[in-house]
């Protein structure tokens, strides 16, 4: 998910490496043995941080956990604001406006107006365990999927905050502006199982994807797109060449000028618990989104266009579709 978004490339073109010391994988499907965890290897794969610190770009980024500064995601940063900056922060409270408070102070102090920004924003308030919040909050003391309702909304206004504190300082009306989420959610009620990142349907791998640019008209496109295009849009955007192995591609004729999409099949793929090795697949293309499992065998066939919930397999009606 975030390997990817910050690439360009899906998981099993990066190189990857053992959390616990037992070595690299030249692969997302390699094991790398018993009960390690994968993460993206930052001498091999290179974020878009990187290839846009090398362009003289100020990279500047601000995380609301210090659990994913682990996961291979921060290279390329000249600086990191994560919870061990943020006065006050607890792991049981929402955090997400406190640490926009925290890196809007430390951006102001540490950037320099005369030199190109990237700045990227990682909220977590929307995830796992789904705090109870503050008293008199909305959400307060409701069920799950209430409680995470809640924190959308927070994540939501601690948005809203970071942009008024870019405008603060000038930012913000000549830049490129993505807003896009790793993932979504999917709850007990819905497929069997509650969380992200055990299956590819949609709750979970659906997410929006907002680009806002000085030139850019308001639009709305329908067509699904990907994580992967995210890197080769911005550096379009922006002006840079784009490296040429990347496998997403660039929406800036989209953005720009309104033109669709590119047409191709699009992949969605799950790695429980950073483990690749017991991923997940789905491809999608026209109305149609064919589910296959860690071998590449085809599980399940929807028509997500018709049958939002993913309840009626249709892997046999329309066997010539998943062929």
């Amino acid at each position: 998910k975030r390997q990817s978004l910050l690439t360009g490339r899906y998981g099993n073109a990066l190189a990857w490496q053992s959390t616990n010391g037992e070595g690299r994988a030249d692969s997302a499907e390699q094991k790398v043995g018993a009960g390690a965890r994968l993460q993206s290897d930052p001498d091999k794969n290179e974020p878009i941080a990187e290839l846009l610190a090398k362009q003289g770009f100020a990279t500047f980024h601000a995380i609301a956990t210090s659990y994913i500064n682990n996961s291979g995601t921060v290279e390329g940063f000249a600086r990191v604001v994560d919870p061990r900056d943020v006065p006050g922060f607890r792991s049981d409270l929402p955090g997400d406006a406190l640490l926009v408070d925290t890196a809007v102070e430390e951006l102001a102090a540490w950037w320099k107006p005369t030199q190109r920004l990237f700045l990227w924003g990682h909220l977590y308030d929307p995830h796992y365990p789904y705090l109870e919040g503050l008293e008199g909050e909305a959400g307060r003391g409701g069920d799950t999927i209430a409680r995470y309702d809640a924190e959308v909304r927070r994540a939501d206004q601690a948005l809203g905050k970071l942009l008024d504190g870019l405008k603060r300082l000038g930012i913000v009306d000549d830049a490129v502006l993505v807003v896009t989420a790793d993932h979504g959610e999917d709850f007990v009620d819905e497929h069997g199982f509650s969380d992200h990142g055990y299956a590819p349907f949609l709750p979970a791998t659906r997410v929006p994807l907002l680009i806002a640019t000085p030139a850019g008209a308001a639009q709305v496109v329908a067509q699904p797109v990907s994580h992967i295009d995210v890197v080769p849009t911005v550096l379009s955007l922006l002006g840079i060449a784009a490296p040429t192995d990347l496998d997403g591609r660039s929406l800036a004729a989209t953005v720009l000028d309104g033109d669709p999409p590119p047409e191709r099949t699009i992949i969605v793929s799950v790695h429980p618990r950073g483990q690749p090795a017991a991923a997940g697949y789905a491809a999608i293309r026209g109305p149609f989104k064919l589910h296959a499992d860690a071998r590449g065998v085809a599980v399940a066939l929807y028509n997500y266009v018709e049958d939002h919930g993913e309840r009626i397999n249709l892997i046999d009606a329309e066997a010539h579709v998943a062929e």
